[in-house]
């Protein structure tokens, strides 16, 4: 993409700062940052198409870059809509319960969600494990921390050793409520 018609649209529209360009260069694009990009009044973004931009663009008219990740797409469009997706969900008010952006998976805790169940209690002879129907919401939660943290340890072992390794009580939760079988 040419450099004149990008500095002319930039210019002429004067869009909410910081300027980010969508490429393989830039800072990661994670939970943590969404999270700094919802505290902004705004952002726009930029994306390039096939080849990319003019080089002058990054150096002269960008505040950044952010990448989505190791792969390589034929535009930046859905680069874009997975950053918008994740910054307008964290803005007050875009979620039903404001509570679900914290409870989910890269949300405070640092852990993959824990497995989640609906109704019926049983369905095809797979069974709602007994504590969720309990009544005992104190030791729901602990069960699902507990499953949280099977998880993460199974499939993102990278989170636990972020987190500083696991903690007493997470041992202890661990022993206490086993996992549950995942495929």
């Amino acid at each position: 993409m040419k450099a004149a018609p990008l500095f002319d649209a930039v210019e002429a529209s004067d869009p909410p700062r910081p300027l980010l360009l969508l490429g393989p260069g830039g800072r990661s694009f994670d939970q943590s940052v969404a999270h700094e990009l919802a505290m902004l009044p705004g952002f726009s973004l930029i994306c390039g198409r096939y080849e990319g931009i003019d080089h002058r663009v990054r150096e002269h008219l960008v505040d950044g870059e952010l990448s989505i990740g190791d792969v390589v797409l034929n535009g930046g469009e859905v680069a874009a809509c997975l950053v918008i997706e994740a910054v307008v969900r964290l803005l007050p008010g875009a979620m039903g319960n404001a509570s679900s952006t914290v409870n989910e998976s890269f949300g405070a805790s640092g852990l993959l969600e824990e497995p989640h169940y609906t109704r019926p209690a049983e369905f095809r002879g797979w069974q709602v494990p007994d504590v969720l129907r309990g009544g005992d919401h104190a030791r729901i939660a602990r069960w699902r921390h507990a499953q949280a943290l099977h998880r993460t340890i199974r499939d993102r072992p990278d989170l636990i050793e972020a987190r500083g390794g696991l903690s007493e009580t997470d041992l202890r939760l661990l022993e206490e409520f086993p996992s549950v079988t995942y495929p």
